[in-house]
């Protein structure tokens, strides 16, 4: 009578060693899955530093290229003002030139017509003829040849001057012409510019979209974070909490454990420590 009872002792304790091994296999386990899940919590935590690092970073380099290409916007307005302002001072000198040498020339013109008129009056003066002596013609002769030289020289300078008027007007008018070119090379730049202007208007709302996006980017993945955080902590609770009431039985003291041998064993069947089913089965 006594060896059949300590036979079935001894299968009862084999199966409760099952038991046991079958609780500690998946303590085990579950120890793992929870170390390998805060790991990758901590990767992630890590990606994400580094990829907000990066965005940090990717905004503050796009603020300082706003910044340097404002600041290239303001050099250059400034210079094309200083350009055009003097372009124009250049214009305006010219053009009081060109008005000055046509006075002068039109001066000229009338003190020639005027000169002219007194050659004609002495001209014909002289060319009258009279009954004077020989001595009185000979005089006359004298100084109407005087006369002839003198206006011959005073011609001569003002076909001179002339001259000299006419090709300092040419050179101006030249000069004109060329401050007007300059005119029209300013107002093509100052199209280019303001062309080119429009574009980097265009490329900085471009980097200022994409700023927008990237701080978007990095509000969801903070959110992100705090999902996964609050699912790791919420997994980490659940665990301990279907973990604690096998832990508190096997470790209530050996009145409870050898109560529990003496339940009945019912094949592969799920027990916990009052013979009920349980979360756990026979491996």
């Amino acid at each position: 009578m006594a060896k059949p009872k300590q036979t079935k002792n001894a299968s009862d304790r084999q199966k409760w060693n099952k038991v046991f091994n079958a609780l500690v296999h998946m303590l085990t386990s579950q120890q793992t899955q929870l170390e390998s899940l805060a790991k990758e919590r901590m990767i992630l935590e890590d990606r994400i530093k580094l990829q907000n690092n990066r965005w940090v970073y990717d905004i503050n380099t796009f603020q300082d290229q706003i910044y340097e290409m404002k600041k290239d916007f303001t050099v250059q307005d400034m210079e094309r003002v200083l350009a055009v302002a003097k372009s124009e001072l250049v214009v305006g000198l010219k053009q009081r030139d060109v008005v000055m040498f046509k006075r002068k020339f039109e001066d000229a013109d009338s003190e020639l017509a005027d000169f002219r008129e007194l050659f004609d009056y002495l001209s014909h003066k002289f060319s009258e003829p009279n009954d004077v002596p020989r001595a009185a013609t000979d005089e006359k002769t004298e100084t109407r040849k005087k006369v002839w030289e003198d206006e011959n020289f005073i011609w001569n300078q003002f076909n001179k001057l002339e001259q000299d008027m006419a090709e300092q007007l040419r050179r101006k008018c030249t000069e004109l012409e060329h401050a007007n070119e300059k005119i029209q090379v300013f107002t093509r730049n100052i199209e280019e510019l303001q062309s080119s202007n429009t574009n980097k208007d265009n490329t900085i709302a471009a980097l200022r979209t994409q700023i927008a996006k990237l701080e978007s980017d990095f509000v969801r993945k903070g959110e992100e974070i705090s999902k996964l955080s609050t699912e790791l902590e919420l997994l980490k609770k659940s665990r301990s909490a279907s973990i604690t009431p096998v832990l508190r039985c096997f470790t209530a003291g050996s009145g409870t454990f050898e109560a529990a041998r003496h339940v009945p064993w019912n094949g592969p069947e799920e027990y916990n420590c009052q013979g009920r089913k349980s979360i756990f089965t026979n491996p």
